[in-house]
């Protein structure tokens, strides 16, 4: 899974996570630990730390999947760098 895309997914949507999840997340894709380091942390076994990885990076699909805001913001950007009115109108109708 691209790591720069689920920290995106994160930064929108890791309020709806729990704590764990948000500090679990965050020790492996923004700080870079290992699983075996983030279990030794919190003393829990590796397979425990995997299965919070895994079902964090699912639950952020799921919400993008549901709620399409990291699209609707990719398109937004795209429309700024867009002069083309009749091309920017049909685009936000598509996320109206």
């Amino acid at each position: 899974m691209d790591r720069i895309y689920l920290n995106d997914l994160f930064d929108i949507y890791g309020e709806l996570l729990t704590n764990h999840e948000r500090i679990t997340f965050k020790d492996y894709y923004s700080d870079d630990l290992t699983l075996k380091e983030i279990a030794d942390n919190n003393n829990v076994s590796r397979s425990a730390i995997y299965n919070t990885v895994k079902s964090v990076s699912e639950k952020l699909l799921t919400y993008e999947k549901i709620l399409h805001i990291y699209e609707s913001k990719s398109i937004l950007k795209d429309l700024l760098n867009n002069d083309d009115m009749e091309y920017i109108k049909n685009k936000i109708k598509e996320i109206i």
